[in-house]
């Protein structure tokens, strides 16, 4: 009992500390691809009195979408128990021990999200609930981003060009966690109308845009190329980044892929093999429509960059004719060098194909008799010939009426 003229018996200075841990929330990264990791982590946190807090207990229900990526964690936590579902999306920790002069402890656990959506995790969201001897936490925020890839399929003039097939594939399917029926990969199929319904959702022709990827490196490789062209040979590489989600494919090129179309060269011969000039011709076909349909005459120039025709090889008697599609040709003289005939039927008839586009007839050679050319005046010309000729025939005639005489 206290004295009445003491203060012996009196409390002074009364303070009621909160000793209760409280658990902080947070997300590494904070943003993060589809598909990939991003890192949760809940942190213990003792108070300034540090002293030991044992028995607190939580669960941590990820809201719908969000998920663990397995059932794996890392743990500083001294605790009975702690359990990652990904089937349920759970957390579970009982048992929980601070020791005396512990600060904090943490507990990490790797989640991915398939879909593009910002998240919100924490007690006031309503995510978490048995939660024994520990304050919060806090909502924290995680947001996962999805990317696209694009890329243009055009002709060597740079026009873009419909009909394709790619086959795309990547990123590493070790690195990215994919849904069930896996990402939007695969042969990629050009859309040419309003409403695709496949994977390339440009309907413009030629034009291709992947939508719904995980960041990472994909390949794309020409697997059918548009009707009359030749595939590309060569596969090439888009990358989606964080910083850059709107991947291009081949983007030293502009995001551009050309097809090369074929080419055909021969050469117009005597029969000894040397070149004749003056020729014209005809060559018709191709894969395409409109059909090929030039008109050929022989270019003899400088250079090929002086050759303004359909033949662009400057030298005389032969011919190099480009940017022809694939598909089956006919070749026909229409005019022949001066003093021969006309070859009496097509020249050449064929096919180019992806394989074998750039094809080389090889020499076409007049084989026919030399037309006499007309004299001129004064000239003595065929007359000889035909004179000899009616002096044959009237000898003969003559020895007929003899014999039947």
């Amino acid at each position: 009992m206290g004295s009445a003229n003491g203060n012996d018996g009196a409390i002074d200075n009364i303070r009621i500390v909160d000793v209760t841990p409280k658990m902080v929330k947070s997300f590494d990264p904070a943003t993060e691809s589809i598909g990939r990791e991003s890192t949760m982590t809940i942190s213990i946190v003792n108070r300034t009195d540090l002293g030991k807090k044992d028995g607190w207990a939580f669960t941590d229900t990820l809201p719908a979408g969000l998920q663990f990526t397995s059932n794996s964690y890392e743990s500083t936590c001294t605790a009975s128990s702690i359990t990652v579902d990904p089937a349920t999306g759970k957390l579970s920790v009982t048992g929980g021990v601070l020791n005396q002069g512990q600060k904090s402890c943490d507990i990490k656990v790797k989640v991915t999200s398939l879909e593009s959506k910002e998240y919100t995790n924490g007690k006031p969201n309503g995510n978490f609930s048995d939660i024994k001897r520990l304050d919060g936490p806090d909502d924290a925020k995680v947001k996962f981003v999805q990317g696209t890839l694009n890329w243009t399929k055009v002709d060597p003039s740079g026009n873009p060009v419909g009909g394709a097939v790619f086959t795309v594939s990547g990123p590493d399917p070790a690195t990215v966690k994919s849904p069930e029926a896996g990402w939007p990969v695969g042969d990629v199929e050009d859309c040419i109308q309003v409403g695709c319904s496949g994977l390339d959702k440009d309907p413009a022709p030629g034009v291709f845009k992947l939508e719904g990827l995980p960041t990472g490196t994909y390949t794309v490789t020409e697997k059918t190329p548009p009707t009359g062209f030749v595939p590309a040979k060569d596969s090439f590489t888009g990358t989606i980044a964080l910083d850059k989600l709107d991947g291009q494919v081949n983007a030293t090129q502009g995001g551009k892929i050309t097809n090369t179309l074929g080419s055909v060269t021969w050469k117009k011969v005597d029969p000894s093999g040397n070149p004749l000039s003056g020729s014209e011709w005809k060559l018709t076909g191709g894969a395409r429509d409109p059909k090929i349909d030039l008109v050929i005459t022989d270019c003899i120039a400088d250079s090929a960059a002086a050759c303004s025709g359909p033949d662009k090889d400057p030298a005389a008697g032969l011919f190099k004719i480009t940017d022809l599609p694939t598909g089956d040709y006919t070749l026909i003289e229409t005019k022949s060098p001066a003093g021969y005939e006309l070859l009496p039927e097509a020249a050449w008839e064929g096919e180019l194909t992806a394989d074998k586009a750039d094809l080389d007839i090889g020499a076409i050679t007049d084989i026919g008799r030399v037309v006499e050319m007309l004299p001129k005046t004064g000239g003595m010309g065929q007359w000889p010939l035909v004179a000899a000729g009616l002096l044959l025939v009237g000898i003969g005639a003559l020895a007929a009426r003899k014999r039947g005489a």
